[in-house]
């Protein structure tokens, strides 16, 4: 099998490997496919330990003309207080909650409108008589 890395590529990867071997306590000259697995889930783990982090430093370093209430959301996107819940509700728009009242980073509504834009383009149209 042909490797589109290069050989300093292919040796970092392999020191990586080796390096997560010895930090899980793997240090036996054969290496099993369960080892192999103990790896991927120990990398997997770390990534996502770091990946929690810097989003919980994110959110924790918004700053607070950011933070808008249920209200300005609702008029903003021209929502009923039932759909709010509902984008809520599915996980679509995340939400921070103080006692009884929510609120909404300009940002995750930003995000959620660039993810869900579509440009129609109309020469794709078939040409048919109205």
């Amino acid at each position: 099998m042909f490797s589109d890395k290069t050989p300093g590529q292919q040796e970092q990867n392999s020191n990586l490997f080796e390096d997560t071997l010895r930090e899980i306590g793997i240090v036996s000259g054969k290496i099993t496919l369960n080892d192999v697995l103990k790896v991927i889930i120990f990398r997997y783990q770390k990534i996502e330990t770091l990946l929690q982090t810097q989003h919980r430093q994110a959110i924790e370093h918004t700053p607070l003309e950011e933070w808008v209430d249920g209200q300005y959301v609702m008029q903003l996107l021209h929502l009923s207080l039932r759909t709010l819940q509902d984008i809520r509700d599915r996980g679509i728009l995340p939400f921070s909650r103080i006692g009884n009242k929510l609120y909404y980073r300009l940002q995750d509504i930003r995000k959620i409108l660039a993810d869900n834009y579509i440009m129609y383009n109309l020469s794709n149209r078939k040409n048919t008589p109205a």
